[in-house]
């Protein structure tokens, strides 16, 4: 293996742990994120003379905390300079939490109600995952000096409110994410799509409604309800929800009412629904999809 290799197999695989240990010490991600770039650009100099070493996480981990220790005690008497450094001078240096949780409070950090959902995504593919801006950018469809702006502003806010770098207590009554995950866990562990559990994906969406009233929420509950109550009761919730004006441009109500009329033999006006979800559909691969429904019923 190459050195070059090395560090981008340690970019990969290690990146969330560097900057979160680095975040542990030096309570600033902007900081925090010099640091873990510093240690990788070491690395590039120093593994081809000394060898790559047996645990490159390890060693990157190791050389981005000295540099944020160098950085806490350079600035010191500079506090105001860094919102978050709470390392007192008498106090030895935090102890690093568990991997795991190092790396969650680094997730929870990104992903705090305090920073919004338009940025959640963006500043968790950036410092969790290390996506390049450029990349991200990409992927929001927005110039990269605005993807770059974006993110400055989401860090400032993480010090200016002093969002916490922890893992949150376990709540009494679970969260939209958490209820959210269970869904996306119900459907990816069933052995078939028979064999759903569809009475549980129903009482889950039941709760994920009542803490996040969404349409698209309501929407997305038609499918375990007409597997469990049958598609009559299912297309007079549509019903409902086509009354909806946030939903008037959804190219998925369209699809779920054809798909139910489908499974009710009202073939002629499935169709109708199929087109309609069809003129609604830019994905390819959706398109796609519908198409082959479509066909399938003439």
């Amino acid at each position: 293996m190459t050195v070059a290799e090395a560090v981008a197999g340690a970019h990969r695989d290690g990146w969330a742990l560097v900057l979160a240990a680095t975040v542990r010490v030096v309570r600033d991600v902007d900081v925090a994120e010099e640091c873990v770039q510093e240690a990788y650009a070491a690395a590039l100099v120093a593994w081809p003379v000394d060898g790559i070493p047996a645990n490159p996480v390890g060693w990157l981990t190791t050389a981005a905390r000295r540099r944020a220790i160098d950085v806490v005690r350079r600035e010191r008497v500079h506090r105001t300079k860094l919102a978050l450094l709470t390392v007192p001078e008498s106090e030895p240096l935090p102890e690093p939490m568990p991997v795991l949780d190092e790396r969650l409070g680094l997730l929870f950090m990104c992903c705090h109600p305090a920073l919004g959902p338009d940025v959640q995504p963006a500043l968790t593919l950036r410092l969790v995952c290390g996506v390049s801006t450029a990349d991200i950018a990409r992927a929001f469809l927005v110039p990269e000096p605005t993807m770059a702006a974006r993110l400055t502003r989401a860090k400032q806010k993480i010090a200016k409110a002093r969002i916490p770098f922890r893992v949150p207590p376990a709540a009494a009554r679970p969260g939209r994410y958490v209820l959210q995950a269970a869904i996306a866990a119900l459907y990816a562990q069933a052995p078939t799509f028979e064999e759903t559990d569809w009475p549980q994906l129903l009482t889950l969406y039941d709760e994920l409604l009542r803490v996040w009233p969404s349409p698209v929420v309501a929407l997305n509950r038609t499918v375990p309800l007409s597997r469990v109550h049958g598609c009559e009761h299912a297309l007079r919730e549509l019903e409902t929800l086509e009354r909806d004006v946030r939903l008037g441009g959804y190219q998925y109500l369209p699809a779920v009412r054809a798909d139910l009329l489908e499974r009710l033999g009202r073939r002629p006006e499935a169709a109708e629904s199929y087109r309609r979800a069809l003129a609604l559909t830019a994905n390819e691969p959706e398109r796609e999809f519908l198409a082959a429904r479509l066909a399938a019923l003439a």
